[in-house]
């Protein structure tokens, strides 16, 4: 580590946060950058920990559990200060302090709170740059109560300044994708989404993250569940949990590329069935590909999936089986993509010489 390293700092809690992030830093390996790569979970106490899990465990089984503590969470951010190891922090502060770190990118609100221990006397400082990246539309739960620190905001899904953290991949034209719609919940798999399994298996093939309630046609992506992201997810600048595609005619690992299987995989499908995170929203834009939008979690979410829909990118999962779920109503949302893709701009390319110690 030293001056010119380009810290990430993200969270872990449904990896919505902390895919997109690893996605970043791989790419700014590859453009020949040190990065360090942080979870705010890897501070915490192990009591607070064991928290964390236990809750995201009755936040699966009980959406009105996880609306709740959603709740708390929005006017309780003292309670983020609370789980920290205060001998992590400052060992992790102490060490950014030594080696004079400046560039901080931050997919956590919450990360903020922290930062203001050791950035306040150097607001001043030309030198120090903290982009703060958000991932939805407004504010999302860890973004509102955060501190401000002279943070240089990066609104990625900005209807009039949209922006691909890295360069996406080629787009799959519409002809060439397979007859396949990608399924998932969430990154704590709220919302009961099997129950949609079954109507839209009578015309599709269905790509499902996890094996809960799979068939043999359907294509899986299965983790390992022993994968933690703040200790296994944050080793050589960020990692994705070990994926494979399980298929009815074989099995395939994750590659070696900057995006996770789950973007490849959804490259080549049709639509998205979703709730209107921000990190889908992020996957559909790179990818072209449509979202068919479930019931959102938390306000943040409504206005993701109101803006989707304004501009064109997608449809209530209402309208389209409304639609008998025709093909020819998610291929205009797909048209509509492409169309506002040749106006993409991407933020990482602001990092692509690793020379400049100014980035802005």
């Amino acid at each position: 580590m030293n001056r010119s390293t380009l810290v990430i700092l993200t969270a872990c809690s449904g990896l919505g946060s902390f895919i997109p992030a690893v996605n970043l830093s791989k790419w700014l390996q590859m453009q020949g950058h040190q990065v360090s790569f942080h979870a705010i979970e890897q501070l915490y106490t192990p009591e607070a920990l064991q928290r964390f899990l236990r809750t995201q465990a009755q936040c699966q089984k009980d959406l009105r559990t996880a609306i709740l503590t959603q709740r708390w969470l929005s006017h309780s951010p003292q309670s983020i200060e609370g789980a920290i190891d205060d001998i992590k922090l400052e060992n992790l502060l102490s060490l950014w302090q030594q080696n004079e770190v400046r560039r901080f990118i931050v997919f956590s609100g919450f990360w903020t709170l922290l930062l203001n221990r050791r950035f306040a006397s150097l607001r001043t400082d030309p030198a120090l740059q903290i982009d703060a990246i958000h991932l939805d539309v407004g504010r999302s739960l860890s973004w509102a109560q955060a501190s401000e620190l002279g943070l240089n905001h990066q609104w990625l899904l900005d209807p009039g300044h949209t922006q691909d953290l890295i360069p996406p991949p080629p787009v799959t034209p519409w002809a060439q994708r397979n007859h396949r719609i990608a399924v998932h919940g969430g990154g704590w798999h709220m919302g009961h989404v099997e129950q949609y399994y079954p109507k839209l298996r009578e015309q599709y093939v269905l790509l499902i993250r996890g094996g809960l309630d799979a068939t043999d046609s359907d294509h899986q992506i299965l983790s390992d569940p022993d994968w933690k992201p703040w200790s296994h997810g944050c080793v050589d600048g960020g990692q994705f949990p070990p994926q494979r595609l399980k298929t009815s005619s074989g099995t395939l690992s994750q590659s070696t590329t900057v995006t996770s299987l789950f973007q490849q995989q959804l490259s080549k499908s049709l639509a998205l069935v979703s709730k209107p995170g921000g990190a889908s929203l992020i996957d559909s834009f790179a990818t072209c590909t449509p979202l068919v939008l479930l019931p959102p979690f938390g306000d943040y979410e409504k206005e993701n999936g109101q803006c989707w829909l304004e501009r064109g990118f997608a449809v209530t999962f209402e309208t389209w089986e409304a639609s008998r779920f025709s093909m020819s109503v998610i291929e205009q949302c797909h048209r509509n993509l492409r169309m506002a893709s040749r106006h993409r701009s991407i933020y990482g390319e602001r990092y692509e010489n690793k020379n400049l110690t100014e980035t802005r």
